[in-house]
């Protein structure tokens, strides 16, 4: 029986999530800001408070936000590890690899399905407990391995 915590850990791990993620997080954090500046600055009585408010706070979450972003390219800069690559180049990669994998191994018809998908988009739970189950040693879960990264620390 597979350990749901390792797909759910397999799920939140795919590459291709991560990449979407780090698209919309930008976006996400700075509708935030824009909008909790708004609100803040709108509890003001005056309209000076407001302004000073509205500075006062803007101020504060762009420069929050943008030192955020900026984090992991000064981490991985620290400790001289590759960030991770863009969309285009994962699908590209995992494209190649799951064409590998099926012409060089025997899979059913299940597993081969879950792996052409597993080429363009996010693999649903119940996928990866399909490939957790059927790719269980060897080759398989080495190839697993390489296409969604173990989860660490599931305990």
């Amino acid at each position: 029986m597979t350990n749901p915590l390792s797909v759910m850990g397999k799920f939140l791990d795919q590459p291709i999530l991560v990449a979407k993620l780090k698209r919309v997080v930008p976006v996400g954090l700075s509708a935030a800001a824009v909008g909790l500046t708004a609100v803040s600055s709108a509890r003001e009585k005056s309209p000076e408070l407001r302004r000073k408010t509205a500075l006062k706070n803007g101020v504060i979450l762009a420069s929050t936000i943008g030192s955020a972003l900026v984090a992991p390219r000064v981490a991985s800069a620290i400790t001289k590890k590759k960030m991770s690559s863009g969309l285009s180049q994962i699908l590209k990669e995992n494209s190649q690899m799951v064409d590998e994998f099926i012409a060089s191994e025997t899979v059913s018809s299940s597993v081969q399905g879950v792996l052409n998908k597993a080429k363009k988009r996010v693999l649903m739970p119940r996928e990866i407990k399909v490939l957790n189950s059927e790719l269980k040693c060897g080759v398989g879960r080495d190839f697993l391995d390489k296409l969604i990264p173990p989860p660490e620390n599931v305990s």
